[in-house]
This record gives structure tokens, C-alpha cells and sequence, in this order.
């Protein structure tokens, strides 16, 4: 089972200018492991989170944790929410989020596709996503 290796992900105090927060969901841990997992770790930073953390923090958690696993076959890491996390958006890329969505859902073929099957498609989609952005 894939999953986020945060130890591998470069610390910094404050995070580079332009670069866009994750969202703190599913949807962003899998974004995150699609990126680490296409080769794409050095456009991921983490920075220390201030000392409150995150507001009901186990709850955060084990939504976050129950939806990779169910519907990626990925494992969370659990301490993923001692860091705000930042990533270099591809170049051209006015709303991420956006064009990521887009991308997954042209190669996701199957109305109520499989956890693989839906990993995949994020996969394929980061990658889209960031080769297109180096060949301008």
C-alpha cells in the first residue's frame, strides 16, 4: 500500500512564494502522494504548523485516513497534520484544483470506479499535469 513517506519531504520555515497550500482532505494526501509517487517529490515543502494544530484533529484524521484507504488503497500517515503542506503548481496552472479534477476524470472510465482505479487516474493526472508544464 502506498503512502505519504513525510520524511523524505523537505522542511522549510515559511514556504516559497507561489506555491499553493494543500488541502487538508483526501483529495489533497492523494494529490501529495501522486506527486511523490510520479517523481515529482521537490515540488513538495512542509512547514512546522503553529503550536494549536488542527482543530478536532482526530476527527480530521480518521476522515482523512478513511477516505484514502477506501478509495485509493492508500495508507495514511498519521502524523500528516503536524505540517502545513505546500506543492509547486505546474507551470500555466491558474487553479490546480481544477485542472486536476478535469484530468482524473477523462481517464477514470467507469461511473463508480474501484479504489485502484480512481488512484490511477490521480496518477496519471499528476503526471499529465507536470510533464505538460516542463515541456513549456
Amino acid at each position: 500500500m502506498k503512502t505519504l513517506h513525510i520524511d523524505e519531504v523537505q522542511e522549510v520555515d515559511v514556504a516559497p512564494d507561489g506555491w499553493e497550500l494543500t488541502s487538508e482532505n483526501g483529495w489533497g494526501y492523494l494529490a501529495l502522494v501522486s506527486l511523490q509517487e510520479s517523481g515529482q517529490l521537490s515540488k513538495i515543502v512542509r512547514v512546522p504548523r503553529a503550536a494549536a494544530g488542527v482543530e478536532f484533529r482526530d476527527i480530521v484524521d480518521d476522515a482523512i485516513s478513511s477516505y484514502v484507504e477506501d478509495t485509493a488503497e492508500v495508507r495514511y500517515a498519521k502524523n500528516f497534520l503536524e505540517w502545513e503542506w505546500y506543492f509547486q503548481k505546474p507551470r500555466g496552472s491558474e487553479n490546480f484544483w481544477a485542472d486536476l479534477n478535469s484530468e482524473v476524470y477523462k481517464r477514470v472510465e467507469s461511473e463508480a470506479p474501484l479504489p485502484e482505479e480512481n488512484y490511477q487516474a490521480m496518477l496519471q493526472a499528476v503526471g499529465a499535469l507536470y510533464m505538460t508544464s516542463s515541456e513549456n
